[in-house]
């Protein structure tokens, strides 16, 4: 995990409070710092962080990675940061953003050392590097995810055709975030197993840490939970209203692929409830994110505009700035 730490030159105070913390650091934490807006453009190219971490009141552009903003007592712009670490209640409550930690400072508290500090804020970075995972992960993840999807579905890995990529374990576990976060673990626990993708004990172990995770979520997110027993036109009024989830995606997947679907009886439904373009749209969607293919679609796959807004409604469904 790379961390690069943004502070102004004219705090040798906050200087010294970012090294001693950073010396403190588990091992599994990279750390760069910059203290001028010719440094942070460089850190941000070379070090590529996974997150930028801003002390007090800088004036810097801070594009790139994920941010996270401790305001030391200054006045500082939350509103880009995944979270604030506060260093004390007073700073807590007078911070308007929803998701804020306290962590103490161990220069001005004798409360806390700098190593409880770093491990305290070890778990803040893991949490942020742990929201919103479909926005880190690959293309080639992504992909994955598809196929574990489709063999889940369906039980066999015959309908899978080729080879499946094969990623790292931190690729594989925000793949299992990204699932367990939008309702459909159980299906790509399924995939997993139908394909032999790996070990049982790797994956025990991956499963175990993802069902203890604490994310940061968007305002108002609420566990996905399936439409038991719903036809596809009451999927349809659902994401209709609702907006479109992956949850939805893999029902009506499994929907399509039922043999005792009725696609003539089915098109009439549709075309009664004037939700043909609708379908249309959904069906381009399902052939990228469950592999559904042409010979199980009722109608033809649409793709323009209205498509793309559909994919952008699955990119920013977990996104939380």
């Amino acid at each position: 995990m790379r961390i690069l730490h943004v502070y102004r030159q004219d705090n040798p105070r906050l200087a010294e409070y970012v090294s001693l913390l950073s010396q403190a650091m588990p091992a599994d934490v990279e750390c760069a710092f910059a203290d001028n807006a010719s440094d942070v453009r460089l850190a941000i190219k070379e070090f590529r962080p996974d997150i930028i971490h801003q002390h007090g009141q800088t004036n810097y552009s801070l594009l790139g990675a994920r941010l996270i903003v401790s305001p030391h007592g200054e006045t500082t712009d939350n509103t880009k940061a995944y979270v604030v670490i506060a260093r004390s209640p007073y700073e807590l409550a007078s911070c308007n953003l929803e998701r804020k930690e306290l962590v103490r400072n161990p220069l001005i508290t004798k409360t806390i050392t700098f190593e409880e500090a770093a491990a305290d804020i070890r778990i803040v970075y893991q949490r942020v590097m742990d929201s919103h995972p479909l926005e880190l992960m690959d293309t080639k993840t992504r992909h994955l995810l598809a196929i574990l999807l489709k063999a889940g579905l369906l039980g066999d890995k015959g309908w899978v055709n080729g080879q499946w990529p094969m990623v790292d374990d931190s690729q594989f576990r925000l793949l299992l975030i990204y699932a367990s976060l939008e309702g459909v673990l159980d299906i790509v626990e399924r995939g997993i197993k139908v394909l032999g993708l790996t070990d049982a004990e790797a994956n025990s172990s991956l499963l175990s840490v993802v069902s203890s995770l604490i994310s940061y979520l968007p305002q108002g997110y609420k566990t996905p939970e399936p439409l038991d027993g719903a036809t596809i036109p009451e999927l349809l009024r659902d994401i209709d209203a609702k907006g479109i989830t992956l949850l939805r995606l893999t029902e009506l997947t499994r929907l399509l692929y039922d043999d005792s679907l009725d696609e003539a009886f089915l098109m009439e439904q549709i075309d009664a409830m004037n939700a043909r373009p609708q379908l249309q749209l959904l069906l381009q969607i399902l052939s990228e994110q469950t592999l559904l293919t042409e010979g199980f679609m009722p109608c033809q796959p649409l793709d323009n505009s209205f498509t793309e807004n559909l994919r952008q409604q699955i990119e920013n469904h977990l996104r939380v700035v």
